[in-house]
């Protein structure tokens, strides 16, 4: 793989779009992301520190997959011996490589162009001169192949063009007199436009408005794309449409969790989805995996085994102790994306209401051990939601809770509606969820997919900014990916919202409803993807 890089120095010294494939996948370790001091052997250091000149991106791919490589390494007709020396040719290219970096550095900077110097550029320039000479004299063939080669990128427009002295004019559909630029003063127009990092968009319009050469709208894109300090102060991507999860069949077949802090002390909140039933639980002393089993099995055995269980991905929850008891009990694990608790709307709602009833209600040292605790859960119980008119109680056992609210008898006894009012409440979140979709949609945008191997920039949220960089190395779920840092074995789940790569800017087709369900990678665990934010305010819908 070094021999390869080097022979092909010339053109890949620079490149920032290279990726190198191979069939041993232990070489894809070691030219990752493996550091120095972890690599003993001498003869595996020297190979990559040979490789340290180029930037690229290392794939493995199967040995009967990689037959053109496999052909070419057993083909005799195209065996040759090894360069005894390429060392004359190193001082060669290093040369070129730093003329070259020099010579981009210095055009970037953008010198002042006028129209003297583009007057002066257009009489030397050759090419220039010739389309000159064809406008003046009015003499275009009938067929663009008959023209000389350096014409032919002019020859639709020919009937906007025009002269003014020296100067060749292009006149646009709007009406603007631009004028055209000889090829050498090109790249100095092109980093003037490029001088207040303004993005695609705005260098387009400017560029529109004042000057012209074949080419300019992808030179104007390409320059915005190997500008870092565009890439870092891009603005935040729009948000995709909704993908509403289908509403549950029965009480506690969903079910959502999440961990949250008040007043200095931390509390569990699990919720279903269906019915809105709201439990607490006080970790005095922490957060400990072996505490969150004990109460997710205290729980299961009150409200039964849900089919799902969604978080945010919390360090506790998703440990692989807590995993292996989750799949012991045959539960699915939806974990929601890093920074986007949209995904998880349900457990945000739930920690919401969740602080509402224990603000001001706890006994010492954020106890739930007190009166004021238990008679606030039981008015969250018995309070009507929003969009059915019946309480959690009643969509859960069928009944009132009696509690410190004086209420006709009735109430407390099991109603004979109570499995049409559980039909009525998953009718209702259903057509909240299509409401809520189609309100959210109207300003909402479909994004490129991203692929396994592809580079990728992370929105900051605090600052805003796109200033992290990392690779793709999964796609468990629709709108989620598993993406490693840069200089980071780590790697964690983020929507497709806070990533992009360079030139996104097009759209693809909604997807209408929601994919299959993919096993998550270690743990038996299932990724979700974004699902609409509750309605109401006091109750989890």
């Amino acid at each position: 793989m070094a021999w390869c890089l080097k022979k092909a120095r010339l053109f890949l010294l620079g490149c920032l779009d290279l990726t190198l494939v191979t069939d041993h996948r232990v070489l894809t370790k070691i030219f990752r992301d493996k550091e120095f001091k972890d690599i003993t052997n001498p003869r595996v250091l020297n190979l990559k520190e040979k490789t340290l000149m180029y930037s690229y991106r290392i794939k493995y791919l199967k040995g009967v997959a990689n037959r053109a490589a496999d052909a070419l390494s057993r083909y005799p007709v195209l065996r040759g011996e090894p360069d005894e020396t390429d060392l004359a040719d190193d001082e060669d290219a290093c040369a070129l490589v730093a003329s070259a970096t020099a010579c981009a550095l210095e055009m970037d900077e953008g010198v002042i162009v006028d129209l003297h110097q583009v007057q002066e550029e257009a009489v030397r320039d050759d090419n220039y001169k010739l389309l000159h000479a064809r406008m003046a004299a009015g003499d275009w063939a009938d067929r663009k192949e008959d023209e000389p080669l350096a014409l032919h990128a002019f020859y639709k427009m020919r009937r906007h063009l025009s002269c003014q002295g020296d100067i060749i004019l292009y006149a646009n559909d709007e009406g603007h007199l631009r004028v055209v630029i000889p090829a050498a003063l090109r790249r100095a127009v092109l980093a003037n436009l490029h001088a207040g990092h303004q993005g695609r968009d705005s260098m387009l319009r400017r560029a529109r408005q004042a000057v012209y050469w074949p080419g300019i709208d992808s030179e104007v894109e390409q320059k915005r794309r190997q500008c870092q300090i565009c890439e870092t102060i891009t603005p935040s991507q729009p948000a995709e449409p909704l993908r509403p999860m289908p509403p549950p069949e029965y009480p506690f077949q969903q079910a959502v969790v999440d961990l949250f802090q008040l007043n200095g002390e931390i509390y569990m909140a699990y919720a279903d989805r269906l019915t809105g039933c709201l439990e607490v639980e006080h970790l005095p002393s922490g957060s400990t995996t072996i505490k969150l089993i004990s109460a997710f099995r205290r729980w299961f055995r009150r409200f039964g085994i849900p089919e799902e269980l969604s978080c945010d991905g919390g360090t506790n929850l998703v440990s692989e102790e807590a995993r292996a008891f989750l799949l012991s009990w045959r539960v699915q694990l939806r974990i929601s994306s890093a920074y986007f608790p949209q995904s998880n709307g349900r457990a945000e709602a739930a920690v919401k209401s969740a602080k509402r009833l224990l603000r001001g209600n706890t006994g010492p040292g954020g106890s739930l051990d007190s009166d004021a605790a238990a008679k606030a859960v039981l008015q969250y119980l018995n309070t009507p939601l929003q969009d059915s008119g019946v309480s959690p109680a009643q969509l859960l056992m069928g009944r009132q809770l009696r509690d410190s609210v004086p209420a006709a008898t009735e109430y407390y006894c099991i109603s004979r509606q109570w499995a049409s009012m559980l039909r009525n409440r998953e009718r209702a979140m259903a057509r909240t969820g299509d409401t809520m979709a189609a309100r959210f949609n109207k300003t909402a945008h479909n994004l490129f997919p991203l692929t396994p191997g592809q580079q990728v920039r992370l929105q900051n949220q605090e600052t805003g900014r796109w200033d992290r960089v990392g690779v793709v190395v999964d796609t468990p779920a629709p709108r989620q990916y598993l993406v490693r840092l840069s200089g980071s074995s780590r790697a964690t789940l983020w929507n497709r919202r806070h990533l992009r790569s360079s030139g996104d800017t097009a759209e693809v087709p909604a997807t209408q409803g929601r994919g299959p369900r993919q096993k998550w990678p270690t743990g038996g665990g299932h990724i979700e993807d974004t699902q609409p934010p509750p309605p109401g305010e006091g109750h989890i819908a």
